[in-house]
């Protein structure tokens, strides 16, 4: 990254509105109920403007099928976050937005808009710690559906050496407006979120200087590809 852009008053992701294509699977909801990760070929790509050498915090993968979503993360901790507390609230997670309708000059959160918050397992004294995962109420949103136990979201979670892994399938019950047929793309955005300064956080394009929290318009789009 150049002093250039650096010293930008606006930052360079601001300009790019990306579109990216996510794979049709068929075996999401059954794969992560049972307890596994979808094989999910390519990753979403990375967004931000950082130097050439640096390494970004995790992956996610994205797949969809006309009964809903499938989210997949990846993140590395290094040996010191192994062994954090049991507090879900300082555990790392993946906070990501949703439009089902992908509704770009619409500049506040509607009855199509949604938040997940999916926390990655860790070690936790003797044992890991499961995966968990809620539903959160989104400013000015007018849908108040919401998934209030992990047993209507299936999850899976697994580590492995430094790997942490969380994946969930989101069916069309919990995603007002979602319909494939209709409306092959959605709006999408997520953070992940490490608790930890050092670390930081990463999102998928725009920092916290901006309002995606409450602007579907600042999503980018993910093509449901058949």
């Amino acid at each position: 990254m150049s002093d250039t852009t650096e010293s930008l008053l606006i930052p360079p992701e601001f300009y790019f509105q990306t579109t990216f294509e996510i794979p049709f699977q068929e075996d999401l909801e059954s794969v992560i109920a049972g307890g596994n990760h979808p094989q999910i070929s390519v990753p979403l790509p990375y967004l931000m403007f950082k130097p050439a050498d640096s390494k970004p915090l995790g992956t996610i993968h994205v797949a969809w099928n006309d009964a809903g979503l499938a989210i997949s993360a990846e993140i590395e901790l290094p040996q010191t976050e192994k062994k954090k507390g049991s507090s879900s609230s300082m555990r790392p997670e993946l906070d990501f937005f949703i439009d089902t309708r992908d509704m770009k000059s619409n500049k506040r959160a509607n009855r199509f808009c949604h938040r997940f918050q999916l926390v990655f397992p860790i070690h936790g004294a003797k044992n890991i710690l499961p995966e968990k995962i809620k539903q959160i109420a989104l400013t000015h949103s007018q849908s108040n559906k919401s998934a209030s136990s992990q047993d209507e979201i299936p999850t899976a979670g697994s580590i492995q050496n430094a790997q942490h892994h969380a994946s969930c399938w989101l069916s069309k019950d919990v995603l007002t407006g979602f319909d494939p047929e209709n409306v092959p793309s959605i709006g999408f955005f997520y953070v992940i979120k490490t608790h930890n300064p050092q670390l930081g956080n990463q999102p998928y394009g725009l920092n916290e200087d901006f309002p995606y929290t409450s602007d579907p318009g600042l999503w980018p789009s993910l093509k449901l590809s058949r």
